[in-house]
């Protein structure tokens, strides 16, 4: 019995890190991109740090785009922009 306990234990908190670390996807319309604070802010409100190499000329205030991003203690943290047609 404590063998099957301990597995049940081990199993759920694997699968609740691994819910935590997924990646999540946003589409919206960009309100604006903040050069100085690296944050890309979309019409709905949403927020997302932007990493500190990204740069795209086709993305920009007004452009329809998806954000993948993940959520750690300091917000959301884009991985990829895309533009939507």
């Amino acid at each position: 019995m404590r063998r099957y306990l301990i597995s049940t234990v081990v199993a759920a908190l694997i699968a609740s890190t691994s819910a935590a670390l997924a990646a999540h996807k946003a589409d919206g319309t960009v309100q604006s991109i903040d050069n100085s604070t690296m944050m890309l802010t979309l019409k709905d409100g949403q927020q997302f740090k932007l990493p500190s190499d990204w740069h795209n000329d086709m993305v920009k205030k007004g452009t329809k785009v998806s954000v993948t991003y993940e959520k750690n203690e300091t917000g959301n943290m884009a991985s990829a922009i895309v533009p939507q047609n």
